[in-house]
């Protein structure tokens, strides 16, 4: 059972032969493996030069305030905006809405309003988001959809932003 073929020849396995077999077929493997990554690497790159990220923080509702803006568990109507894949757990129709304004910050107000509603092959969500004031202000406008697969919730989002920046002479 334990004999290999090696150029013709049968011979025993030795553990030069097996370190030689186990060596191969390492190598085999790490070669798909490194297909594989280059493949996703690509990707991965041409991905982040198409997308930026960058702006005001958007996690909004009082619950995850009090958390200190630990957001990654919960699943609420705040999901579009804290957590996308927690709308797969939101199983009925809510809205939220929210305006926060930090007295020492004058401009750094914040306000959003959220809507989710789940169907039959997924939980959509849509929400504004503003921040700012007068003289700079960003808006988002959020679409999302998240949906439970086992125990595992998966959740995708498309942000629209616009950057407003007064001159102020």
């Amino acid at each position: 059972m334990w004999l290999k073929a090696n150029h013709s020849k049968f011979c025993l396995p030795t553990k030069k032969i097996l370190s030689q077999c186990l060596k191969k077929s390492i190598s085999e493997s790490d070669k798909t493996a490194h297909k594989q990554i280059r493949k996703y690497t690509v990707l991965v790159i041409f991905i982040s030069n198409i997308s930026f990220s960058q702006g005001t923080n958007t996690l909004m509702g009082a619950n995850i305030a009090g958390m200190a803006y630990a957001s990654s568990t919960t699943a609420d109507a705040w999901s579009l905006f804290n957590n996308v894949a927690g709308l797969a757990q939101v199983d009925h129709v809510k809205s939220s809405f929210a305006y926060e304004v930090r007295p020492s910050l004058i401009g750094a107000s914040r306000m959003a309003a959220a809507i989710s509603a789940p169907s039959k092959i997924a939980t959509f969500g849509i929400g504004i988001f503003r921040f700012g004031d007068d003289i700079y202000n960003e808006h988002q406008l959020s679409i999302g959809a998240a949906n439970q697969i086992g125990n595992t919730s998966l959740g995708a989002k498309i942000n629209y932003t616009q950057y407003w920046a007064d001159v102020v002479n």
